[in-house]
């Protein structure tokens, strides 16, 4: 196109002419993220690896889980991990901007505090150490890859005191 702008219609109507040839819908929920300089989408449509690597252990519930996290975000502005597949389903762990975290999940709910531990592939890796009210423990280590997990697996799994 003539300018960024120009692009983005040209590119588009390129799209959605091979969509209707092939008969897809007209309604395909494509859209620009980016056109020129002007992020056009939310932050969490920008996510580098947004599915990730995580370990839930509690020798309290005798559990040692490996799951993906996936990041998103919450109504109230909080972060939020999406835990799959945890027993029943999913766990949603809920992060407030002061590292305070809260999962319901095996009776909780677990209330805890964000540590991070650096970044891997652009995103945080993360530790979160959680009791629930009758003071059972559980640790929730997420982004890290198995690799670097398995040499600190030790201090990860430490529960909270």
């Amino acid at each position: 196109g003539a300018d960024p702008e120009a692009a983005a219609r040209e590119a588009f109507a390129a799209c959605f002419a091979q969509l209707a040839a092939a008969g897809a819908p007209e309604a395909c929920g494509c859209e620009a993220l980016i056109v020129g300089e002007a992020a056009l989408a939310p932050q969490w449509a920008f996510a580098y690896a947004p599915g990730v690597s995580a370990r839930l252990v509690s020798p309290d519930l005798g559990l040692d889980l490996d799951l993906a996290a996936a990041e998103a975000a919450g109504e109230d502005g909080a972060r939020r991990l999406i835990l799959r597949p945890a027993p029943g389903g999913e766990a949603v762990l809920r992060i407030g901007a002061d590292g305070t975290a809260r999962m319901d999940f095996a009776g909780g709910p677990w209330t805890g505090r964000r540590e991070a531990e650096g970044l891997s592939r652009g995103r945080f890796r993360e530790r979160f150490a959680m009791t629930r009210a009758d003071g059972a423990r559980l640790v929730l280590s997420a982004g890290w890859e198995p690799l670097a997990y398995a040499q600190a697996r030790a201090r990860l799994e430490r529960p909270v005191r």
